[in-house]
């Protein structure tokens, strides 16, 4: 049984080298993989699942006991759960969408219903919505629940949830309980759509004074939000030459019957945030 100590040691070296520890366990069976998994941390085992083979990283999670499953699933971006589910066997794919708690599921199926080259299927769903007549004790509360992306502001969005401006997270902690949002300082915004596609996202101008761009549907309605950075990692990484999965599967039709399902659920699609410095863009 590996000590603390060990363990210690063997997490440290999968947090900072994760390909590594990834390729040295590519050749045990799943369930060996799973039961290492369920020892490590939730950041150890998050960076050791992000970095295997996703055809063996479904099989992992699915052999995982259910509480150390639902534990790492909850550290997992939805777009990096739909990445997985994209490249992994049908049946472990439509298996593990089927376990998801029913919030997740609804937004992995949205994520997975955009085009892999598009914003939509980068974009992060951790994000919270304000309105103008609502109180800071209100939002705040809304923003200890939702737990946003890092980097994201918190959106001023109108009646038909299009945004209409940026809040920041230190002047909501400044005010009072019982200021009105609409008395608190905003930045403008610059919408993107997340139906358009990586490589045409990434010139737009307005990256130069935005590090964070809400992400919008056909209609304008607030979706998500992604950062340069994601975009620029995406490209530099072959995101958009990965082939896309052929035919309508029955992971397909899941996707499609959660997409429907949650027609008012569109602003719950997904992606991790880190911007890059407007140095790096200039």
């Amino acid at each position: 049984m590996m000590r603390d100590p060990l363990l210690h040691v063997v997490t440290q070296f999968i947090v900072e080298h994760p390909s590594a520890a990834a390729r040295s366990l590519n050749d045990w069976e799943p369930a060996r993989i799973g039961a290492v998994m369920g020892r490590l941390d939730r950041e150890g085992a998050r960076k050791l699942l992000d970095h295997l083979d996703p055809r063996k990283a479904l099989p992992v999670l699915l052999g995982m006991a259910d509480n150390s499953r639902a534990t790492l699933i909850r550290a997992t971006a939805p777009s990096d759960i739909a990445r997985m589910l994209r490249q992994a066997d049908e049946s472990d794919a439509a298996a593990l969408l089927e376990s998801l708690p029913k919030t997740l599921r609804a937004r992995v199926a949205l994520v997975m219903s955009q085009p892999k080259s598009s914003v939509g299927a980068l974009m992060a769903t951790e994000i919270v919505r304000a309105r103008g007549a609502e109180t800071v004790e209100t939002v705040t509360s809304r923003v200890r629940k939702a737990r946003p992306a890092p980097g994201a502001p918190i959106y001023l969005v109108d009646g038909a949830n299009r945004p209409t401006g940026a809040l920041s997270a230190l002047d909501l902690m400044r005010a009072t309980p019982d200021t009105l949002i609409a008395d608190l300082p905003k930045d403008d915004v610059a919408p993107v759509s997340a139906a358009m596609a990586i490589h045409m996202a990434v010139s737009e101008d307005d990256w130069l004074t935005h590090e964070v761009r809400p992400a919008v549907d056909r209609r304008g309605r607030l979706v998500g939000c992604i950062g340069y950075g994601d975009l620029r990692r995406a490209l530099q990484t072959g995101h958009e030459t990965q082939r896309e999965s052929k035919g309508h599967s029955a992971l397909g039709t899941i996707v499609a019957l959660e997409t429907g399902l949650a027609g008012t659920m569109t602003a719950l699609l997904a992606g991790r945030t880190t911007p890059e410095s407007r140095e790096d863009r200039a």
